[in-house]
């Protein structure tokens, strides 16, 4: 089951778009025994076991001068590194990784309503 979570940062006037993809076995939360804030706790312990027990997670926590982020997270390619995926699975994930959006934001959103053409 995959777990799409907005991380979309606000930058001055610019908006980042930005989704935590996660994964763990199963196709149902039945199945997987998670709901999608309990996916991104166990990925949170994950990343927090990752910086606090490996040399390249300290050594990204020092990098990041104590404040890694989803930003830090993609730069470092964490989702790739093999502690962490080991981490991962012992919270229960088979993967994860944080996506730019590939669509542009031309300021739609969820209520932008829709109307009959004239005379219908």
């Amino acid at each position: 089951m995959k777990f799409k979570i907005d991380v979309s940062r606000n930058w001055s006037d610019d908006r980042i778009p930005a989704m935590l993809v996660l994964e763990a076995e199963g196709n149902s939360v039945s199945e997987t025994g998670m709901t999608s804030k309990g996916a991104l706790a166990r990925f949170r312990r994950a990343v927090s076991q990752w910086l606090t027990n490996t040399k390249a997670g300290r050594d990204a926590w020092q990098a990041s001068s104590h404040d890694f982020n989803y930003g830090d997270f993609r730069e470092y390619d964490v989702a790739n590194d093999d502690d962490f995926i080991r981490f991962l699975h012992a919270n229960g994930l088979e993967a994860a990784g944080v996506q730019r959006h590939a669509a542009e934001d031309l300021g739609e959103h969820w209520d932008s309503t829709f109307e009959p053409e004239d005379g219908q």
